[in-house]
């Protein structure tokens, strides 16, 4: 009787060890499995599908693979070491804020939650820089559309 890996566990194989992901433009890559099981979603997923013959769909997520490959690039350095932890952050979250704001939703979506965590808070404190007004919240973060009359009357109750 032949016993499979868990999701956990390491496997001998170069093969076994990464993982293929398919985006929802379609874009294709790969990753180390010691890297996407950081993703409590991907590792969910690996959990229940036992198989990697093909890729791991993430399909509900809307960002660009830049935006995918940028995650997980600072999630192999984590794990490396490198860099003090607190440095490696700063420079994940240098970007612009509506990449910031991409990442937030790829975090949260693929279960990140330490490097959500860091994104919302770096969010928290662009917005606390001078007290900006709304207005100035929203044209740096390019919030085009405000709330409808509906959208408002639901978030009040």
């Amino acid at each position: 009787m032949s016993m499979q890996p868990g999701p956990r566990e390491t496997s001998t194989s170069q093969e076994d060890n990464i993982i293929p992901l398919e985006l929802v433009d379609g874009s294709k890559m790969t990753i180390p499995r010691r890297v996407a099981l950081k993703s409590n979603l991907i590792s969910n997923m690996i959990e229940y599908r036992h198989d990697f013959e093909e890729n791991v769909p993430l399909t509900d997520v809307s960002c660009d693979s830049e935006t995918v490959k940028h995650l997980f690039q600072h999630l192999e350095a984590v794990e490396r070491g490198s860099e003090a932890l607190e440095t490696l952050e700063r420079e994940f979250l240098n970007v612009s804020p509506p990449m910031l704001i991409k990442i937030i939703l790829l975090t949260n979506y693929l279960d990140v939650p330490d490097v959500c965590h860091s994104a919302m808070k770096k969010v928290a404190e662009i917005i606390n820089i001078n007290q900006n007004s709304p207005e100035k919240v929203r044209k740096i973060f390019n919030i085009t559309k405000k709330f409808t009359d509906a959208e408002k009357k639901s978030a009040r109750e």
